[in-house]
């Protein structure tokens, strides 16, 4: 009983020890937050790995309770994101750089470009890197999906004529509802357009981007930007890419057999006072027809063709 009594009383004294230690290591820190001398208001200051955050005043001042050693994350909208190290000192005055990554990014508008931060019409653009994640060799399709009030819909399947339908913000008129479309300030299709070859596609979408197009920009414009040349040394690049397409659905069908069957009962249904003795009104296969059709023994006249697989490959290459 003595031997648990002193095991209990070391381990209290142990951890009343590493208590006040990690106490004493806690220490009540400030400081001012700046960016080329001026005070900054707003910037959070957050002890990384934990949830324990401060935001600076008016005068760019903070003030919190850390340990020595923690490292404290300051970040702020437009300005690089930085990490100091808490020291043995009270005081820790940091300096923030801007950082307009973001606000100097170029949006084509009309017929010129603008900085985003700049634009305050209904435009949204995508750049050639978003472009080429998809595996698309259809420009309009690979738009789907990346520009907000961009609506993309493909009603044929046909190889080789990817013909897909563009509307902008729903239809907004009732005869004419495809947006303009301009290449390189030409108007044509996009469809055949080598993503690859695409810098940026901008849309705008309300009345005060689109003002310079008059009535013809009742729908929106879709402008696309080509790639230029640029100086400096040459560079190759080669992008190969290989697939299958293939049938998302494909309907079932019947054979020959079922078909007649099922005439000859819809004419039964329909003719239900029928004289089976009539030689004008009969239905429309006769028995020996249908029995052809069942045995297949004279299948020239009474085939059982399944045209699906005749015609189409369940998959078929792509490549580009």
């Amino acid at each position: 009983m003595k031997n648990k009594f002193l095991l209990f009383a070391c381990m209290i004294s142990s951890l009343l020890l590493i208590a006040s230690t990690l106490f004493a290591q806690e220490k009540d820190l400030s400081g001012v937050v700046t960016s080329e001398g001026r005070p900054l208001q707003g910037v959070t200051i957050t002890i990384k790995g934990t949830n324990q955050k401060v935001t600076t005043n008016a005068e760019g001042k903070y003030q919190l309770l850390a340990n020595e050693g923690q490292l404290l994350v300051f970040s702020l909208l437009g300005y690089a994101e930085r990490e100091v190290l808490v020291s043995n000192e009270s005081v820790l005055d940091v300096s923030l750089e801007a950082n307009s990554e973001g606000l100097d990014e170029v949006v084509v508008v009309a017929f010129g470009a603008q900085k985003k931060a700049t634009v305050t019409g209904a435009i949204a653009s995508v750049q050639t890197k978003e472009i080429k994640q998809s595996p698309a060799a259809n420009l309009a399709v690979t738009l789907a999906g990346r520009l907000p009030g961009l609506t993309a819909l493909q009603r044929s399947g046909e190889p080789g004529r990817d013909e897909t339908a563009l509307f902008l913000r729903g239809m907004g008129t009732l005869n004419g509802t495809a947006p303009i479309i301009l290449v390189d300030g030409v108007e044509r299709e996009m469809t055949y357009i080598d993503p690859n070859e695409v810098e940026s596609v901008s849309i705008l979408k309300d009345a005060s981007s689109t003002a310079l197009f008059g009535v013809r920009g009742a729908n929106g414009v879709i402008l696309v930007t080509t790639k230029r040349g640029k100086s400096g040394q040459p560079v190759i690049g080669v992008l190969y890419e290989h697939g299958l397409q293939g049938f998302t659905r494909s309907p079932e069908v019947i054979s020959s057999y079922d078909w007649a069957t099922l005439k000859n009962q819809a004419w039964k249904n329909e003719n239900p006072n029928a004289n089976p003795n009539d030689p004008v009104n009969q239905p429309p296969y006769s028995e020996y027809a249908i029995d052809r059709f069942k045995f297949q023994d004279y299948s020239d006249a009474y085939p059982n063709t399944n045209w699906q697989e005749l015609l189409f490959n369940k998959l078929v290459p792509q490549q580009r």
